[in-house]
């Protein structure tokens, strides 16, 4: 009996911590460009506006900066081989999601969508030379059930990892 309740706890914390918020990853690349000679980065500085949220943007460059250095290339702000741009943006979404266990469920009626705050982080990688697109990476989020910044910088760095998984393109 207690082998069947620490299988099914094992199994409860399988589902669990396999859940995520994160549920799109797109990459793109020049297929021209010979990566292997990119070493150094650095970040484009964009001004921000008043009201952006300038916490998002530093914890995605945090995580992407851990990322890269722990493949082995390494930060330059002079003559950097690429440049990376961070592009982050919440908006509401809407999904329709029917409940067959509802009392009133009924396939001719359509139920009323499910509002939820979805999270969009872009990683432009641009040739500083020619000022070109050279790789892209994004992942989308749902952003519903996430409040504290704990939760946030988690997400964000699961995002930012999933995101340059496919980096350097081989």
């Amino acid at each position: 009996m207690k082998s069947l309740l620490v299988f099914a706890f094992m199994v409860m914390l399988t589902v669990l911590t396999s859940c995520s918020t994160i549920y799109d990853v797109t990459y793109d690349n020049d297929n021209h460009i010979n990566f292997s000679h990119h070493k150094t980065f650095d970040w484009l500085l964009i001004k921000m506006k008043a009201g952006e949220d300038t916490i998002t943007i530093k914890r995605i460059q945090n995580a992407a900066n851990k990322n890269l250095l722990n493949k082995g290339y390494r930060q330059s702000s002079t003559s950097p081989d690429f440049i990376i741009v961070t592009l982050f943006e919440t908006r509401q979404r809407s999904a329709e999601a029917p409940d067959p266990y509802a009392a009133d469920f009924s396939p001719y009626t359509t139920p009323p969508p499910r509002y939820y705050q979805e999270g969009n982080v872009v990683l432009d990688f641009v040739d500083p030379e020619d000022k070109q697109l050279i790789w892209r990476g994004a992942a989308r989020a749902d952003l519903s059930e996430i409040k504290t910044p704990e939760q946030i910088e988690k997400t964000i760095n699961a995002a930012v990892d999933k995101i340059l998984k496919k980096f350097p393109p081989q």
